[in-house]
């Protein structure tokens, strides 16, 4: 399907960047391009650490849901691990998270968008940035520690 450039920009003014409560969130059941449960709890863990270190520095996409509250339709596994944070007290349940809101009938696609155009990083650039990181004072433990990996790995 394309889009024109007059739909592409009232999909983006109709879709404000905003800040919403952690306890105002909910995944999304009519929304998700991703089957629940199809990410290995590693990978949760492991983003968990990376959200505790740096924040989340991609915002949800989610579209208004009843009573006030938001569905989360891309972002799953970022909520998942906020919900890790938040179990754990590491994060109070009313933290403000960056969102995007779209509307509902944009909400499917958003989410497909997001996880078919993610390409990971490939384990050599992996490996190098762990490396500057030391070189810049940071301890193995602490690189380690921050990615939610062992100090091997690192």
């Amino acid at each position: 399907m394309k889009f024109t450039k007059a739909e592409i920009d009232a999909i983006i003014e109709a879709s404000p960047r905003t800040f919403v409560p952690f306890n105002k969130l909910a995944l999304s059941q009519d929304y998700q391009a991703r089957a629940g449960g199809s990410t290995p709890k590693m990978s949760i863990a492991e983003l968990a650490a990376s959200i505790k270190e740096c924040g989340v520095l991609q915002n949800l996409v989610v579209v208004q849901g009843a009573r006030g509250r938001y569905e989360v339709c891309a972002g799953g596994r970022r909520l998942e691990a906020l919900t890790l944070l938040v179990g754990k007290g590491d994060l109070a349940d009313n933290y403000p998270l960056p969102v995007l809101i779209v509307p509902a009938d944009r909400a499917l696609v958003a989410s497909l968008s997001e996880n078919c155009f993610h390409i990971p990083m490939h384990p050599a650039d992996e490996f190098a940035a762990f490396a500057k990181l030391i070189e810049q004072g940071k301890s193995v433990e602490d690189v380690a520690a921050a990615f939610g990996i062992t100090p091997l790995v690192v």
